[in-house]
């Protein structure tokens, strides 16, 4: 299903760019335009990964419990994802915010979908691994500034790591039985600390995104409601 973001860009034909934006972001009141971010020679824009960073392999050991996240290069991740590697290919992306021209896009994304959908054992589970690799290689790929697509879990990992991913485990492991007892609360059950570390993250970037079921504060100064 996550795949079929690839067919998007088909109903927007008519529109010379779109930006993509997941529901589980918040973005600041200050925000530039994301469209000030265009490349106009490009085709498809979004935040590269952290790989090879220090907040990359924190998060990956101490949140993930991947020993070796030194092997988690952008080389292994095109190939676990079924792609042959070339020269062109610069990272994976995640895609919580990206643009798109969808005249330059479109057509590649959905063929690539149609194909692979006749050999689903072949089929990658989700939509950034395509999307970073298809325009990558057709040099259509723009990197987009790390500040419209902050997500939260590598923000955890970026100042006082080890407190603020103890602070987060403890807010996920109280927040897990309470969504059982009442599965259809909608306010979940925050820190303090944590709730400042989103404030502040806020403050300094345009886009949080809360990718991984982080809770999103219901208070917070200068966002877009």
């Amino acid at each position: 299903m996550l795949t079929q973001k690839l067919l998007i860009l088909r109903q927007y034909l008519k529109y010379e760019w779109i930006a993509f934006l997941d529901l589980d972001i918040v973005i600041a009141q200050d925000a530039p335009s994301i469209f000030d971010a265009i490349v106009t020679s490009k085709g498809f824009g979004a935040v590269l990964d952290p790989r090879g960073q220090p907040k990359f392999d924190y998060i990956n050991i101490h949140w993930f419990k991947n020993a070796n996240p030194k092997n988690l290069t952008m080389q292994w991740y095109f190939q676990d994802q079924g792609f042959a590697l070339n020269d062109k290919l610069i990272g994976s992306i995640n895609g919580g915010v990206w643009l798109c021209q969808p005249k330059l896009v479109a057509d590649l994304f959905a063929n690539y979908y149609c194909a692979k959908a006749k050999s689903p054992d072949l089929y990658p589970m989700y939509e950034e691994a395509p999307m970073a690799y298809l325009t990558q290689s057709n040099d259509l790929f723009f990197a987009l500034d790390e500040k419209f697509n902050q997500q939260i879990i590598y923000l955890i990992a970026d100042k006082n790591p080890s407190l603020n991913t103890r602070i987060a485990k403890w807010q996920s492991w109280i927040n897990k039985p309470l969504n059982k007892i009442f599965p259809t609360r909608t306010a979940q059950f925050i820190l303090k600390p944590y709730e400042d570390l989103v404030q502040k993250s806020l403050e300094e970037n345009y886009i949080i995104h809360f990718a991984g079921n982080f809770p999103i504060p219901k208070k917070l100064n200068h966002q877009i409601h």
